[in-house]
């Protein structure tokens, strides 16, 4: 009887890593289209203090830009890769689940029916 309980488990487990996996394409998919913001360019004025903290806050925004977009990308990567692969082994598992069951049902199926025809021959 536990058997057949931990046969009904798989589908259920299976389909569940379809959601997830599907649930983390589609986070992946808004990683990817995500704003990365804005950056401040480089700028001159008429003396050099003023010109040195404009070109250093310019040189910080461009690199918490590009530190964005490859955060952006590493994560977003990330769970693509993550949802194919839980979406995969879900669909495969329940694939494999309904080969199996339609194989035992067609083997027991065939099962019965030369049970059947053995016990008419014992009759005859």
């Amino acid at each position: 009887m536990k058997e057949g309980k931990n046969k009904m488990k798989k589908p259920v487990l299976s389909f569940f890593l379809i959601l997830v996996g599907i649930l983390a394409i589609v986070l992946a998919i808004s990683c990817f289209n995500q704003e990365s913001g804005g950056r401040e360019e480089r700028k001159s004025y008429g003396g050099d203090a003023y010109t040195g903290i404009q070109n250093a806050a310019a040189q910080t925004s461009r690199n918490v830009y590009y530190t964005n977009d490859i955060l952006k990308f590493g994560f977003g990567s990330v769970l693509l890769v993550a949802g194919v692969a839980m979406a995969g082994t879900g669909a495969i598992n329940i694939f494999a689940f309904l080969a199996g069951f339609s194989s035992n049902k067609a083997s027991s199926a065939t099962q019965n029916d030369s049970e059947s025809s053995e016990s008419n021959e014992a009759q005859e």
